[in-house]
């Protein structure tokens, strides 16, 4: 019994002898290179042991095995394979939910022995040698959830615990119990992975909201013995305790194919209560502290080679010198379809414990899941909702080939909600006319100042699309592109743009003329806006601008009489107040355009002499509109005084 009892300590060093630490030695030359901070990554055939959501997320099918002397003549091995999207789309939903394209599973057998244990009878003669052994076999499943916030991977592990004793000699006075193996003991984690693309909250963080960044930020949980297996060890009971962790990671992308993740998990322990199937009674293990693993990866693409140097942290360790460790990848292809992988990691398991150096070897083979998969898929799906999840899917995986087309086909079609977003990311034409409707909304809003920082973004993508291919712009572009510089105040840039125009339009009649007046050629602008009236929309708010603007340049001209006449045409229409999306050259705070049309037609009275219609003509801006800015203060009064004398 003390040499059971010591085999049990020696495999639990570090983490105060808890049951079940033995799947807690880790696995995974990746993981164990990056401190073990892996729980948002877990991306291949050791999700099954660290985090079964991410199974989905696998690249191919995947096979990995690891087999490594620890201490004491102990050994730790496992094996495991991946299988994510088993099958295409099976009709039956059942089946598709269970092994359909948004389904994984994966099998993976875990096992800590430790030989060569002296067995004595009573009378104190060697009678052979025996080992101790624990082992689990996990079984995996996860599925996947494609919203518009972003990708979800939720996966469960169904574990099957056993301890015995290989090569001892049954002796019924030896009080030693469960030497027959048996898989007696059951257990239950649950997991979940997250890729945001337009999750609330996270999509407001400055600098990393956009899609174009956001999307490279992971997320992970897991809640490892949600349903604890219980052993029986020597007659006693023993509950594996509750383990949660969460994690975060990110890519950084720079010149060059040089990439640089960043990994970080917080752990804690949770003791199980009496009750052995009460799974949620448990009281956090406050003796000890909160687990912090941080982890680094560099990623270099040369050809055929994918070389990754690591680098870990994790405060475990008494001495901070015994918390880091090291690592270094290599995935290089072997054929067609097929990546081979070979992981190296130096870390020290235990304070008490040298160095270990450990080698991975992993096969990844079969179909990629890459952008081509889910353009198969798109060729078959006929439901909106599933060819959304597609081009979710090729957005996901930015940068590729297809993404400005499945951005685009998402803003237009399938997320229009989001179609700001899905632009920002591809840039050109829908980008610049995202920026200038912003633009347009802040100018509205009297927002001068930010109305042209934002114009400005327009202009100048506008620009870049325009030096690049003239072929993507249509008339409304042109236009778009000529009113960015007009909110900007550059007029001669916004008729020069206006001016590409083909065919002529009211928009265009009403923005050239509006061009020409700012830049004082009341003749052109004059042109301009009786060209407007061709298009006789007489309901629009454009074209009773266009009536206004045209009596203005009329009475700058000295016109009077020409002026009056349009001006009466404003009044007599049936629209009394401008629409609220009215366009703001010139702008009528409060969305009446009768009363300016009023007033400006009793100045033209008065210019050709007519005193008394124009003192009619102004007092019916008081009577009418009580509150036009037209009459406020003394100055109507004084006004309207020298008019009747």
């Amino acid at each position: 019994m003390v040499l059971l009892t010591s085999a049990e300590l020696v495999w639990a060093q570090g983490d105060a002898g808890q049951p079940g630490e033995f799947l807690r030695h880790g696995v995974g030359g990746r993981a164990l290179g990056l401190g073990r901070a892996f729980v948002a990554i877990a991306n291949d055939a050791n999700a099954i042991y660290w985090n079964p959501g991410g199974l989905i997320a696998a690249y191919r099918k995947e096979f990995t095995s690891m087999y490594t002397n620890l201490f004491y003549d102990s050994r730790y091995s496992y094996v495991a394979i991946a299988l994510p999207r088993p099958f295409f789309e099976p009709h039956n939903k059942i089946l598709r939910f269970l092994f359909g394209s948004e389904s994984a599973w994966g099998v993976g057998w875990v096992r800590l022995s430790t030989f060569d244990f002296d067995q004595r009878n009573e009378a104190n003669v060697s009678v052979g040698n025996f080992d101790i052994y624990q082992q689990a076999i996990l079984v995996s499943f996860a599925h996947e959830w494609v919203r518009t916030s972003g990708i979800w991977n939720v996966g469960v592990n169904y574990k099957m615990v056993s301890q015995g004793y290989s090569g001892l000699v049954q002796n019924t006075n030896s009080g030693i119990q469960g030497f027959h193996p048996a898989w007696d003991y059951f257990g239950l984690d649950v997991g979940v992975t997250f890729q945001p693309l337009h999750a609330p909250f996270l999509r407001e963080i400055p600098g990393l909201g956009s899609l174009r960044n956001l999307q490279f930020l992971r997320l992970g949980a897991i809640f490892q013995n949600f349903i604890p297996p219980s052993l029986n060890q020597g007659g006693v009971n023993e509950i594996y305790p509750a383990v949660f962790r969460i994690g975060w990671s990110y890519l950084f992308r720079f010149p060059k194919d040089w990439r640089l993740l960043v990994v970080n998990d917080y752990e804690t322990l949770f003791k199980p209560r009496p009750h052995k199937y009460d799974v949620w009674r448990w009281d956090l293990n406050r003796d000890r502290r909160w687990g912090v693993y941080w982890g680094i990866e560099l990623q270099k693409r040369m050809k055929d080679f994918l070389l990754l140097p690591r680098l870990g942290f994790n405060n475990r360790a008494e001495n901070w010198t015994d918390s880091f460790t090291y690592g270094f990848g290599m995935n290089c292809r072997v054929g067609i379809n097929s990546i081979l992988k070979l992981d190296f990691a130096l870390l020290k398991p235990n304070e008490s414990l040298g160095w270990d150096s450990r080698f991975f070897l992993t096969l990844e083979f079969g179909q990629p899941f890459d952008v081509n998969y889910f353009l198969e898929r798109i060729k078959i799906h006929k439901k909106k909702s599933d060819l959304r999840k597609d081009y979710l899917h090729i957005v996901a995986q930015y940068p590729n080939d297809q993404i400005e087309s499945s951005a685009r086909a998402l803003a237009e079609i399938y997320d229009p909600n989001n179609a700001p977003r899905y632009y920002r990311m591809i840039g050109g034409l829908g980008w610049a006319n995202v920026l200038y409707q912003q633009a347009k909304k802040l100018h509205n809003e009297q927002k001068f100042s930010k109305a042209k920082e934002k114009a400005k973004l327009a202009v100048n993508e506008f620009s870049r699309v325009y030096r690049k291919s003239l072929k993507e712009f249509t008339d409304e572009k042109f236009l778009n592109y000529g009113e960015s510089y007009m909110i900007n105040e550059q007029w001669s840039k916004a008729l020069e743009k206006i001016m590409d125009v083909q065919q002529p339009s009211l928009r265009y009649c009403y923005l050239s003329g509006v061009a020409y007046k700012r830049l004082r050629n009341l003749d052109k602008a004059i042109e301009s806006f009786r060209c407007a009236l061709e298009f006789k929309e007489e309901d629009s708010d454009l074209y009773r601008i266009c009536l206004f603007h045209l009596a203005e340049c009329l009475m700058e001209k000295g016109h009077y009489q020409d002026a009056i006449k349009y001006f009466a045409l404003i009044i007599k229409s049936d629209q009394k107040l401008l629409r609220q999306n009215y366009p703001r050259y010139t702008i009528f705070s409060d969305r009446n355009i009768l009363d300016d049309a009023y007033y400006n037609m009793s100045i033209c009275y008065q210019e050709l002499g007519q005193k008394q219609q124009a003192a009619v003509t102004l007092a019916k801006v008081a009577r009418y509109y009580p509150n036009s800015d037209k009459i406020k203060g003394r100055w109507y009064d004084k006004k309207l005084d020298s008019l009747i004398r």
